[in-house]
């Protein structure tokens, strides 16, 4: 039997330390997950369109991957005090 290759073996160590900082990474998103609810939000195409187009460019500004539900999640923040108004 032939002995695997120093580059081989040292190809799986770095591909193994690489899942395990990924695991210990997404240990804490899945750990905040649990304060989220999943929902489907029925939207004409146009309003879909621009929201995905501003998150877009706000991640082109800041980085990151476009996510429009951080939009979504920026825009009640922002305006919390009008909707818990129209409560009262």
């Amino acid at each position: 039997m032939a002995r695997p290759r120093r580059s081989s073996l040292l190809d799986n160590n770095i591909a193994l330390d690489k899942a395990v900082r990924a695991k210990k990474n997404n240990a804490p998103v899945l750990r905040s997950m649990e304060e989220y609810s999943i929902s489907a939000v029925n939207l004409c195409r146009r309003d879909w369109r621009l929201l995905r187009r501003v998150a877009e460019a706000r991640s082109d500004i800041r980085g990151g991957r476009p996510s429009v539900s951080k939009l979504i999640e920026s825009l009640i923040d922002d305006n919390r005090d009008k909707l818990q108004a129209e409560l009262s």
